[in-house]
């Protein structure tokens, strides 16, 4: 019996952390200290401010609240647009981050779920958003022509999994033999197409 437990209860202590309470709640902790240290979430005037530390930055509370709204990503950097350009691939990872670990949320809670089935439709409207945008979401994400490739129908794969994990799995390659010099490279491609 007391072996039989034991090894139960490694597999639940591994399955679950404690604040998720055997998948009955969302466990934020690591996104928020991922955005807190990153930078990405600083504190207005009309929020509350923690006093003990650097006072620049959301308390947990605040920013449950922030992922509540739903509010597009104006919460990132304040809705600074040119912070947020500048932040481009920080906020990239924290979405990216988000995205997988509520998608291991739903798979640990409920393994029987066809999340393929459960997310296409979503993730059909989001490609159709992002390439009639231009690589940008009107609110949230600016137009970017080089990020455009990010949702390429080239992947037509029906695992919803492989094609939300990032844009490694669908960057293209550049021929590099059109061009004489890095500098000619730099400008007709551009800088942000080279960083990928």
């Amino acid at each position: 019996s007391s072996l039989l437990t034991e090894s139960l209860s490694k597999i639940l202590t591994t399955t679950f952390t404690p604040e998720e309470v055997f998948g009955k709640y969302l466990d934020f902790q690591p996104l928020y200290k991922q955005a807190v240290e990153s930078g990405l979430f600083k504190a207005t005037s009309s929020t509350t401010k923690n006093s003990n530390a650097n006072t620049n930055q959301y308390q947990y509370l605040d920013f449950l609240l922030l992922l509540s709204k739903g509010d597009s990503g104006s919460c990132i950097l304040n809705g600074n647009e040119h912070e947020k350009l500048n932040h481009r691939k920080k906020v990239q990872r924290f979405l990216f981050g988000m995205q997988d670990y509520l998608l291991h949320s739903l798979h640990k809670t409920s393994p029987f779920m066809n999340l393929d089935f459960l997310l296409k439709e979503a993730v059909e409207e989001f490609k159709r958003n992002w390439k009639e945008n231009k690589g940008g979401i009107p609110g949230s994400w600016s137009s970017k022509p080089s990020e455009t490739m990010w949702v390429d129908d080239d992947s037509d794969d029906d695992d919803t999994n492989n094609s939300m994990s990032g844009a490694s799995a669908t960057i293209g390659t550049i021929d590099l033999s059109p061009f004489k010099s890095p500098q000619e490279l730099l400008d007709k491609v551009g800088p942000d197409t080279l960083k990928m």
